[in-house]
């Protein structure tokens, strides 16, 4: 049982599960993460089909046992799978002897390994006010003969009119606990609080919460935070049971939901959870930035799309401190936005609302836009080794992500300004530049391309899942200002850097580079290290960012490369020397192979945005990396969130 807030009635928290047969490893790791975060109970879904299965005792026979060493176990009976419930079964799973004879026998087998076992199913008996007394009866018997140690009715909906018809019929006579469901918008009406109104004061039951049978699709743990963890203190249950691994309807397991991401990283609530200063009260707080916060009402708002990341909060700090109303949508997904989320709250308390959302939620999307003045969409899945690993995804948020931003402009009357950030890789790896080797590091042989850079005629090529999405993205916001006149514009990153960067994996090298040697950890160059890239602080970039969207809609349907330019440009060796000055340490550098499409030189042509808005950068490269630095190390030194090992790769 989790620590609550003092002085207030909590339930006890446990997490809902459903395994396939034989997912060992993935059980082994659930366990461990659950009570590494607190937990203490578990529920386990098994089914009807499942429990036919030849493979079936073993697996249940491991599972249990291992659940049982740390948890208190309920084991909840299914006909289907949790998420298929609501749909109507084949006649011969619908047949209540079926359901009887694997109830029957998993109390047998089961019931000296378990605290409780739920009869998860009705049996066919209907919601209110159809009842039906056969179906009634049938489940009335099963209950009564089992053999459980401790009893549950599960599956039931939260209508004090049907539970008092239910209770008519005897369904509540040989059970301890009921189980409600639709858990994301349980207690609404209250309805928990007539239950007691229902039964006779002698008949006092455990009320618990599960959680609904079709889980969200896309969920990076926000529902978790803003539907189930935001109820569990109102005092009108014992139990409630969270889902921590969504399973949509093909059956295969969401990533990015729960305590670990698809590929093993802690997820937004297992960071919570398990972060120094952290665990329950730490979820709550989270939970509270979701329901809303600073002034209601009105189109007024700065939209700021993945306000809660590196760039998106230093906008919404500036904009925040000029003056405006603010709306940070954010799911929160990358290490350290909840941390910059939490700095947004402690500046501006007033001035900033928060929208726990995905961009991928066309709903939640359209809800922001239409209250917008002015849209910033920084939004976007960033890591090139991702989109090798999971194109999908990839697609889905850059993509389609910045489609539905686009989409829910369009239908304003009236669309608010778009500035959207893209990225220099939609130029591909620049093979075709002629470039020399020199003292700083590569540079291309034609002169003019030394002096000013890459300039914006430089024809596209998408050389990675991650280009081609981004690409994407930049290409419909360029299409959509010219052929239906939204007012936006593009501007082409190329690398940023300064504080809120937690130097995590492909939010920039600099960073990471410089959290590497701070925390006195190798640092590894794919390739020679004489790359070159141009730098630009991010005070620069905000300035320029709300230039370009004072300039609309002059600029709509431009393009403009954005960066430090020539005047601040750093090879990898060339910033590792510079920390070495600051850190008065050479740092330890390892060597690999060069990354297939990395681009030995990028340095960014601004002529044109400067031409057009008159922005020019003020912080130079030597001053912006001691800047970091320093920030960096206050970081550290406050245990922020962890760096990602060496073995994952940094975007250059």
């Amino acid at each position: 049982m989790m620590a609550g807030a003092p002085g207030r009635k909590q339930a006890r928290c446990g997490i809902n599960e459903w395994f396939a047969l034989g997912e060992y490893r993935q059980a082994e790791q659930l366990l461990d993460d659950a009570c590494a975060a607190g937990f203490r109970d578990i529920r386990l879904a098994v089914t009807l089909a499942q429990w036919n299965s030849p493979k079936a005792r073993a697996w249940y026979g491991w599972l249990i046992a291992r659940a049982a060493e740390r948890f208190e176990v309920v084991i909840a009976l299914h006909r289907l799978l949790p998420h298929h419930s609501h749909q109507l079964p084949p006649a011969w799973v619908h047949e209540a002897l079926a359901y009887q004879r694997f109830f029957g026998e998993a109390c047998n087998e089961l019931g000296d390994s378990i605290q409780w076992l739920e009869c998860a199913d009705l049996l066919g008996v209907p919601s209110w006010p159809d009842a039906s007394p056969q179906s009634a009866g049938l489940l009335s018997k099963l209950l009564c003969e089992s053999s459980a140690p401790s009893l549950c009715l599960g599956g039931l909906v939260l209508d004090a009119r049907w539970l008092a018809i239910a209770y008519r019929q005897g369904l509540f006579d040989s059970v301890q606990a009921l189980a409600f469901r639709r858990f994301s918008q349980a207690d609404k009406d209250g309805e928990l609080a007539k239950v007691d109104e229902v039964l006779p004061a002698p008949q006092r039951l455990e009320r618990w919460l599960t959680p609904d049978p079709i889980p969200p699709r896309r969920d990076s743990g926000i529902g978790l935070l803003v539907g189930e963890w935001g109820g569990l203190l109102n005092g009108a249950v014992e139990r409630v049971y969270l889902n921590l691994t969504a399973v949509p309807a093909e059956g295969e397991r969401q990533p990015g939901r729960g305590l670990r991401t698809a590929d093993g990283k802690p997820a937004l609530l297992g960071r919570l959870l398990q972060l120094q200063g952290g665990g329950y009260a730490r979820v709550q707080e989270v939970a509270t930035w979701g329901q809303g916060s600073g002034k209601k009402g009105g189109r007024d708002r700065e939209l700021v799309i993945g306000g809660a990341g590196f760039i998106g909060c230093n906008v919404a700090a500036r904009l925040a401190a000029q003056g405006h109303q603010i709306l940070v949508l954010d799911d929160l997904s990358r290490p350290g936005t909840e941390c910059n989320l939490e700095w947004l709250h402690q500046r501006f308390p007033n001035q900033i609302e928060v929208l726990l959302a995905d961009v991928r939620d066309r709903d939640a999307v359209q809800y922001a836009v239409q209250r917008a003045c002015r849209i910033f969409h920084f939004a976007a899945q960033v890591a090139v080794t991702t989109s090798l690993k999971q194109p999908f995804f990839d697609h889905d948020v850059n993509t389609v992500g910045t489609l539905n931003v686009l989409e829910a402009a369009r239908r304003r009357r009236y669309p608010p300004g778009l500035v959207f950030t893209s990225t220099n890789k939609v130029y591909g790896d620049l093979d075709d530049l002629e470039l020399q080797l020199t003292a700083s590091g590569y540079a291309p042989v034609d002169d003019v391309i030394r002096s000013r850079g890459i300039d914006e005629s430089r024809p596209l090529k998408f050389c990675s899942p991650y280009g081609c999405s981004k690409g994407a993205a930049d290409q419909y916001v360029l299409d959509y200002a010219r052929t239906l006149g939204l007012p936006a514009t593009v501007l082409r990153m190329s690398c940023i850097y300064g504080p809120r960067q937690f130097g995590n994996e492909d939010q920039g090298w600099v960073a990471h580079f410089i959290r590497q040697v701070v925390s006195e950890t190798p640092i590894t160059f794919y390739g020679d290290g004489l790359q070159v890239r141009d730098v630009l602080y991010v005070d620069d970039l905000v300035k320029a960012l709300l230039t370009a969207a004072n300039h609309l809609p002059a600029i709509a349907g431009e393009a403009f490369n954005m960066g430090g330019g020539p005047q601040n440009v750093l090879s990898l060796q060339g910033l590792v020397d510079q920390l070495a000055v600051l850190h008065h340490r050479v740092p330890v550098v390892y060597r690999k192979d060069w990354r297939p499409s990395d681009q030995r030189y990028y340095v960014s042509d601004t002529s044109k945005f400067q031409r057009v808005t008159g922005w020019r950068p003020a912080i130079g490269s030597k001053e912006g990396v001691r800047q970091l630095y320093e920030w960096m190390q206050q970081e550290l030194t406050a245990s922020r969130p962890a760096a990602h090992s060496e073995k994952e790769q940094v975007v250059l």
